[in-house]
């Protein structure tokens, strides 16, 4: 099993092919074959560029099944929408977490650009060029927890915020992925004081229905103090955790009693990629 990420750089940008819309708009002359005088030529089409992004987590290859229908995600992740007005150029060099991928199983990437209709002529002809990498590396023991938009929904939503708008409401989970005991370091920061749990829900061979939600076991009681705040301990599970999301939600959880879960959409941290943990004992 592995995580895998996204980055891009730019490779150039150049006039391209220049117009009369474009040179009168940047305060040239059109002679009728080129633009002349005192005109402020703008080449940063990158920064004018939205980016959409959203990942799909499948149990097989989604594009060689007989129907597309008998293929459907186990996972996903909205981590761009239009709406968001991130830009191409705020990107650059920056290495965006797509999730994890457990062993035999494949993730799809969609990635879209879109030119808004109010940036106007200034950017008329001209050319981006860049370089998109795709990296994968070994799973590692930290899960980022994000507040997300409509979780519960096919339009899951995050901004990933290392090139992004970040509201400063996130958690970072580290954990040895194999021990004897389930031990942790947790820093939350932005969420408001009081009493959180942090649960894990294993549930892929369901698609962790939101009906079976009471099957999710405790990790930790957390009370928030401050900004942020910070925890480290371990627990006793006597069991693995395959394919698990990881939550942080307000109130305090008891196992097995579904009045307990504490739905709180605007209070809730959600996992940004699954994780793995395996018990030492077992």
């Amino acid at each position: 099993m592995g995580r895998v990420g996204l980055s891009r750089r730019k490779h150039g940008m150049v006039e391209g092919i220049t117009s009369e819309p474009e040179c009168v708009a940047e305060g040239g002359a059109w002679d009728g074959s080129s633009c002349s005088g005192n005109n402020d030529e703008r080449h940063d089409v990158d920064n004018k560029i939205y980016y959409d992004l959203r990942v799909e987590l499948y149990k097989e290859d989604p594009g060689t099944v007989a129907s597309p229908s008998s293929a459907q995600p186990v996972w996903w992740e909205t981590i761009y929408m239009d709406e968001d007005a991130v830009t191409v150029g705020s990107l650059e060099n920056d290495k965006m977490y797509l999730g994890m991928i457990p062993v035999g199983w494949w993730l799809k990437v969609e990635q879209s650009y879109h030119m808004p209709d109010t940036v106007g002529n200034k950017f008329q002809g001209d050319t981006l060029g860049f370089v998109m990498e795709l990296y994968a590396e070994q799973l590692t023991n930290t899960v980022v927890l994000e507040n997300k938009y409509d979780p519960d929904t096919d339009l899951s939503h995050h901004v990933w915020s290392p090139g992004g708008v970040s509201d400063g409401k996130d958690a970072v989970l580290s954990y040895k992925v194999m021990d004897r005991e389930f031990a942790y370091d947790l820093a939350v920061n932005g969420m408001s004081a009081g009493e959180y749990s942090l649960i894990a829900w294993e549930g892929a061979d369901h698609g962790w229905d939101w009906n079976r939600r009471d099957e999710a076991i405790k990790l930790a009681d957390v009370t928030v103090t401050g900004d942020p705040t910070t925890q480290s301990a371990s627990v006793e599970l006597d069991q693995n955790l395959v394919n698990a999301k990881v939550w942080l939600i307000p109130g305090t959880y008891v196992e097995g009693n579904d009045s307990t879960f504490g739905w709180n959409e605007a209070g809730t941290l959600f996992e940004t990629g699954l994780m793995d943990y395996y018990d030492a004992d077992l």
